[in-house]
């Protein structure tokens, strides 16, 4: 029995002096282990850290890995793109503060890790079109479908950019958004001088494109485009429709974006359904090359 009691007593002297050894440690990392942590990662290339800051800005963590990879694949083409035209003050990212603040502190190292894989995962590859490297818009929803880039920049260079079905934005949150407006402020907002009645029949939609956006939309004697409309009501597409409802005017929009290049959430959805990042990739982008960029 007093053994027993001996032997235990050895135990608990180990563990004190096991625990007293391991406090000043305990104390350094709790102290300084974040700012250690960003020390690290700060040591990383810039076009590395960029690339991540992109990702983290573009898309949600829980995105699926091969949309995730796919999008990757973007931001580091239009990396290059705008960089190789003298363009980096169009290059957005998040910083780490940021990315912590959205992450939160627990998660933060555990997520930028994540997408640093996936950055690595797609090997350096960039997107091409006619052997040049493209700048690859993307949008968050579609209106069902996305859009032709020569029937917008009236330019063969967008021939990449096509008309695609992306149905599964259809069911996406957000897809589509009502708004109302009251009629004088509706007229202020456009400088229309009219009686209330006469609004609607002084505003005709002009052209649309074939996914249907708009691209032109008269209002009085004056024509704007469906981008300068939208900003004037802060819309969240071009594809919208103006009608009268309750005495308001509604405008109804569907999509969120310009609905050019890829759509996010239709990413995310052929990704969930089994497609790989460069199937996805093909869908959205037409006649392009996914290949190595060559670093300079």
């Amino acid at each position: 029995m007093g053994c027993f009691f001996m032997i235990n007593k050895i135990k608990g002297m180990i563990y004190i002096v096991f625990i007293i050894l391991l406090l000043p440690y305990v104390a350094t990392t709790l102290i300084n282990g974040n700012f250690s942590t960003f020390n690290d990662l700060q040591n990383q290339s810039d076009e590395e850290a960029i690339l991540i800051g992109m990702l983290a800005k573009e898309v949600s963590i829980d995105t699926s890995i091969e949309a995730l990879k796919a999008q990757a694949v973007i931001a580091r083409t239009n990396y290059y793109y705008f960089k190789e035209n003298n363009l980096e003050e169009r290059i957005e990212y998040m910083d780490l503060n940021e990315m912590e603040q959205i992450w939160g502190e627990g998660r933060f190292l555990d997520c930028y890790e994540y997408l640093g894989k996936v950055i690595k995962d797609t090997d350096n590859e960039v997107i091409t079109y006619n052997n040049k490297i493209i700048i690859a818009p993307f949008h968050p929803i579609s209106g069902g479908r996305t859009r032709n880039g020569n029937e917008i920049y009236n330019s063969t260079e967008f021939s990449y950019l096509v008309d695609k079905e992306s149905k599964e934005d259809l069911m996406a949150e957000g897809y589509i958004k009502i708004d109302y407006f009251d009629k004088e402020y509706f007229k202020n907002i456009i400088k229309l001088e009219v009686e209330d009645s006469k609004i609607l029949d002084n505003i005709s939609i002009v052209k649309r494109d074939c996914a249907g956006y708009v691209l032109e939309i008269k209002i009085g004697e004056k024509t704007v485009t469906g981008e300068e409309f939208k900003k004037l009501f802060g819309l969240n597409s071009e594809c919208f429709y103006i009608d009268e409802y309750n005495g308001q005017i509604r405008i109804m929009t569907k999509g969120v974006g310009d609905g050019l290049g890829l759509s996010l959430y239709g990413a995310n959805q052929m990704a969930l359904s089994g497609k790989g990042y460069k199937e996805i990739i093909e869908y959205y982008y037409s006649g392009i090359n996914i290949v190595k960029h060559k670093n300079e």
